[in-house]
Parts: C-alpha cells; sequence; structure tokens
C-alpha cells in the first residue's frame, strides 16, 4: 500500500520544533499575537481579528443609536399591572407603587430598599440585582473602597421625650413625643437633617479570570452565579423561558470587545 504521508515523521517533528522553539515564528503564527501594526502570518487568525472588530462594530453602533435616541436612563423596573398583562395597550416600561421600586427597610441600620430595574447608560443596557443598598461613601484614593455613612445623631431634646403611642394605639403620633418628631423631621426641623445622593455608576473594566465583579454592598442580596459566563448562561434562560429569578440575585451586565490593539489582541470588558 502507498503512503499518503508526504513527510516523514521525522521531518514532521523538525517543522514543529522550529515553530515552537523559535521565538519570532511562534510570535507571528501561534501567540495570539502579532509584531505591532503587521498583519498575521496565518490568513485565519486575521480573519478572527476581523470578527472581532466587526462584533465590536456592531455593539458600539446599537449604543449610537441609543445614545441619539437619548436613551440614558431608567428602563423597566419590576411591574405590578394587574389584570392587564396581555392588553397590547397596556404594556407601559414601568407600573410600580413606587419609582425604581424603592422600599423601605427600617429594621436594617443605613439601608434603604431598592428592587432591580434595568437601565441605558451611555447607550449601554444594564440589569442590576436586587439592590438593597447600603448608605455608603467613597473612600478618596482607594479604588471602589467605602465607609459607612452614619445618621446624624439625635438630639438630646428630643431624646427627652416620651416615645408615644405605639403603631395601632389610641393616640398615635402624639404631640411632643418622640413618634412625632420623627414623622415630621423633614417639614418641622429640616435643619436637623442630612441629606445624600444615591447614584447608579457604571464603567467598563477589562475583564479577567472571569470575575463577577460584585461591588454591591448588601448583605440581604448578592450575586447567585460564580462566574460570568454563569450570568450569561442563567440570563439566557430565564430569557428563554419568560420567567425571572425570584430573588432577584442575577443582574446582566454586558461583555464585548472595546478596541483591538496594535499586535491584534481583543481587549475585552465588561460593564461593571
Amino acid at each position: 500500500m502507498k503512503s499518503l504521508l508526504k513527510f516523514s515523521p521525522t521531518q514532521v517533528k523538525t517543522a514543529l520544533d522550529d515553530i515552537f522553539n523559535n521565538a519570532s515564528n511562534t510570535l507571528g503564527k501561534f501567540s495570539g499575537q502579532h509584531p505591532a501594526n503587521t498583519p498575521y502570518d496565518l490568513p485565519v487568525f486575521n480573519s478572527i481579528e476581523q470578527q472581532s472588530m466587526a462584533y465590536s462594530s456592531m455593539l458600539e453602533s446599537n449604543a449610537e443609536y441609543m445614545r441619539m435616541m437619548g436613551g440614558s436612563g431608567v428602563f423597566s423596573t419590576r411591574q405590578y399591572t394587574v389584570d392587564v398583562a396581555f392588553d397590547s395597550t397596556e404594556r407601559p416600561f414601568g407600573v410600580n407603587y413606587a419609582a425604581i421600586v424603592s422600599h423601605n427597610h427600617a429594621n436594617y441600620r443605613g439601608m434603604p430598599g431598592m428592587g432591580e430595574f434595568t437601565a441605558m447608560l451611555n447607550g449601554y443596557y444594564v440589569r442590576t440585582q436586587h439592590n438593597d443598598y447600603r448608605i455608603f461613601g467613597t473612600v478618596q484614593g482607594n479604588y471602589l473602597a467605602r465607609k459607612e455613612i452614619m445618621a446624624p445623631a439625635i438630639p438630646d431634646a428630643v431624646k427627652a421625650m416620651p416615645v408615644g403611642e405605639g403603631y395601632g394605639g389610641t393616640t398615635p403620633f402624639a404631640a411632643n413625643t418622640q413618634m412625632e418628631y420623627m414623622k415630621n423631621v423633614y417639614t418641622n426641623d429640616k435643619a436637623n437633617c442630612v441629606f445624600f445622593l444615591s447614584y447608579l455608576e457604571a464603567w467598563w473594566e477589562t475583564y479577567a479570570n472571569d470575575d463577577v465583579g460584585n461591588n454591591t454592598d448588601s448583605f440581604r442580596h448578592s450575586t447567585d452565579a460564580s462566574s460570568m459566563r454563569e450570568i450569561l448562561e442563567k440570563a439566557i434562560y430565564f430569557n428563554a423561558g419568560g420567567h425571572k429569578n425570584r430573588l432577584e440575585n442575577i443582574p446582566f451586565t454586558p461583555i464585548m470587545v472595546r478596541r483591538i490593539s496594535n499586535t491584534g489582541v481583543p481587549v475585552i470588558c465588561v460593564w461593571r
């Protein structure tokens, strides 16, 4: 039987040794990058680089469109529309008992309640998990470091007042009681109030090690996934099934190629 091999095993081994042991060959062929501002030696890798650029351009075009439409701000929130779920004329983005599903957690110190919501930030889409964020402020000079902001001290004159009747009592919020003071502090004693602005901040961060990067301070909710791949798979699962994570612990943050280096390496980032 005539051999179909054009090269002997020795010739094949020599060629492979030359490819993987010669630094200049390796850089141009199989390292995943090429010399600056020159193409790959193998056309297949040039094609992959072009596909990465096309993918990045497609997503950026979508963001351009959303920015043109003024598409920044809260996009949708958890909805409570009743009995009109299948009426095509009654499908607003959000019908809630409170703006962006905000609610109270009076039993926790410094924790306003906020459910999940979706937003457009400069044309890019993000869905948060259930937030229930803590009132934390930034620590200057330390990346992502935060510290708790404490409530102002209660005036001694208020501490000296009787507490007042509890919920359901015969004289709730009676005058000159702590309960009455707390109920009307913003109206009657605004000087004793301290105001803080809470805001959603997002940024592109280099995608590395499939890290979830959960930057929230809530101790009630955390991302129910151990990797960005798992977040994506669960998001696809819930979207395909038409339902959601009951505890609202699956956010959605896009991953995309932000640029291509001059050596052909795609710089992949995740929206944090």
